[in-house]
């Protein structure tokens, strides 16, 4: 399903974020090229949150994803 979604994504030339609060997540997601663009937590004892982006498929990476 994700894998799908993300060729739309490049046929379309858009960029697609998402949010995770699993730091395990975070190289799962990195194996469909997203790169965390934060990390921050919530609440100063709260969960982490990793803001993730995914530039489309041949195009440069920003400079925040690099």
């Amino acid at each position: 399903l994700l894998a799908r979604g993300l060729a739309r994504a490049d046929q379309k030339g858009l960029p697609v974020a998402l949010e995770t609060h699993l730091a395990e997540n975070v190289a799962r997601y990195r194996h469909f090229g997203f790169e965390v663009a934060s990390d921050r937590r919530l609440e100063p004892d709260g969960p982490r949150c990793y803001g993730m982006v995914r530039v489309p498929s041949g195009l440069p990476k920003s400079p925040a994803t690099r």
